[in-house]
């Protein structure tokens, strides 16, 4: 599963609102980890990482 279709389901917002904000930390601490797969990256492009859930 992708990290913004994720945050998507537990939060109702949509991804355009999501990316918005920024990168993953930008999100709440609980996403910090994931700005450690971003270096080089844009925001978009870090949202876009497949996790595991």
């Amino acid at each position: 599963m992708k990290l913004i279709d994720y945050v998507c389901e537990r939060t109702g917002e949509t991804k355009e609102y999501i990316v918005s904000l920024a990168c993953p930390s930008s999100f709440g601490p609980e996403y910090d980890g994931y700005d450690e797969n971003c270096e080089n990256k844009d925001c978009e492009k870090c949202w876009e990482q497949e996790i595991r859930v």
